[in-house]
């Protein structure tokens, strides 16, 4: 035998009422009324069911509030879930037909929220999470489709992520929803339509192991995605994509790699074709503006490379063929060590390249007129050591050479603030 999952605690029957039913009238409807309650935790449930008809009909309001899951561990045990916490509140209307044929339909209008909710499941520890969802949720399955629908805004004010196996820490504050789902799958077909307006307030994602850490601040997608399957017999399943893409701050550091990298300012509007089984016949077109940007050794804040404003007016890619431009770059550098005395090796203030493509499994180039103005390479040697340039050879080969996590042997210093770039709008 097996040991069945035990509750403890008292739960008080409010009231509960239900008109009386006649087995010659299968159609006719009863009236459910029940109010459960523990401590300050209460479900309100009035329903219109049909119980006697061969399928079965139902439609009515719930109110769920502040449902604890913590004494509900033994039974979310069942599904390998661990350390239960949070409350979850509901209030909404829902209705619910089971055919007899199979076919289940289901309808929800109204409100879900989980409040410090948190658990663990083998490797894996959520929360805590806040969330609030209003909208409305509208079902169909039967034994050969599914279809779903989900609309309505959806607020994620905290969410926090580990999984010990990968060593994956994620956190983010202020997710924000407001749009439209639709799946529809069959044994043969799957289709996902997703359009809406997207936010993302901050995300902060690390992994320890590779000593990775990736932070964003400011993020906003508005637009549209779809997962279709082949228009013709023998055509495979397409991604496409389509949108506008605002990030007003991200940072990447590889500390193994000694590197960190700051972006400000990245716009992007996009429209992606990709078929998932022959990924090579992608096509895409952009307009990206994207800028200041540096990249920096994180040992003593040298800057590599960098510059404070890229214009990219177009991308195409099609049929194994790449086009961009108009490009610009303004403020581009390289080489520069930290401090606000220190010369760059290499500055340009602008370069302009009008047209750039390339084309076939082995490539042809065509370049179009180029532009380059205020361009400054400096060249120093100080009287008892190498050129700058030999200096920077060195450091760029010991970045390739990989720090283990944790190790002290490089000690990362930021530059002064007077070297740090300033957003541009």
């Amino acid at each position: 035998g097996c040991d069945l999952p035990s509750y403890q605690g008292t739960l008080e029957l409010v009231r509960t009422d239900m008109t009386a039913l006649a087995s010659w009238q299968p159609q006719q409807e009863t009236l459910v009324q029940l109010h459960l309650r523990r401590e300050a935790q209460h479900l309100h449930l009035d329903a219109r069911l049909q119980p006697l008809a061969s399928d079965l009909v139902g439609q009515g309001e719930v109110w769920l509030q502040d449902l604890q899951l913590e004494p509900l561990a033994p039974l979310l045990g069942l599904a390998g879930i661990e350390q239960p916490q949070g409350a979850v509140q509901l209030q909404g209307h829902w209705q619910l037909t089971r055919a007899a044929s199979g076919l289940l339909q289901l309808g929800w209008q109204g409100r879900v929220q989980l409040a410090a909710l948190a658990l663990r499941q083998a490797e894996l520890a959520l929360g805590p999470l806040d969330l609030d969802w209003q909208g409305q949720l509208r079902l169909q399955q039967s034994p050969e489709s599914l279809q779903l629908q989900l609309d309505g805004p959806l607020r994620l004010d905290r969410f926090a992520l580990n999984e010990a196996a990968a060593g994956l820490q994620l956190r983010q504050q202020g997710f924000s929803w407001q749009g439209q789902l639709e799946l529809k799958q069959t044994a043969q077909r799957l289709e996902l339509n997703l359009i809406g307006d997207l936010a993302l307030a901050a995300l902060d994602l690390a992994l320890p192991k590779a000593d990775l850490q990736l932070q964003q601040q400011g993020l906003h997608w508005q637009g549209s995605a779809q997962l279709l399957p082949g228009e013709l017999p023998d055509a495979g399943r397409q991604l496409r994509l389509a949108g506008r893409l605002r990030l007003p701050q991200l940072e990447l550091r590889a500390g193994q790699q000694h590197l960190q990298a700051q972006l400000r300012q990245l716009e992007l509007h996009t429209e992606m074709q990709l078929p998932l089984e022959q990924p090579q016949l992608l096509q895409l077109t952009a307009d990206l503006t994207l800028g200041p940007v540096q990249l920096r050794d994180q040992r003593d804040g040298a800057l590599l490379s960098g510059w404070q404003r890229l214009r990219l007016e177009s991308v195409r890619l099609q049929d194994e063929t790449v086009q961009l431009g108009p490009l610009r770059i303004e403020g581009l550098e390289a080489l520069r060590l930290a401090g606000a005395s220190a010369a760059a090796v290499l500055q340009c203030r602008q370069l302009q390249l009008d047209e750039l493509s390339w084309w076939g499994q082995r490539p042809e180039l065509a370049v179009g007129p180029v532009l380059i103005d205020g361009l400054q390479l400096a060249l120093e040697r100080p009287a008892d050591g190498p050129f700058n340039l030999q200096a920077w050879q060195q450091r760029l080969q010991s970045l390739g050479e990989s720090t283990p996590a944790g190790s002290s042997a490089a000690t990362p210093q930021h530059a002064s603030p007077e070297d740090e770039p300033a957003a541009t709008a």
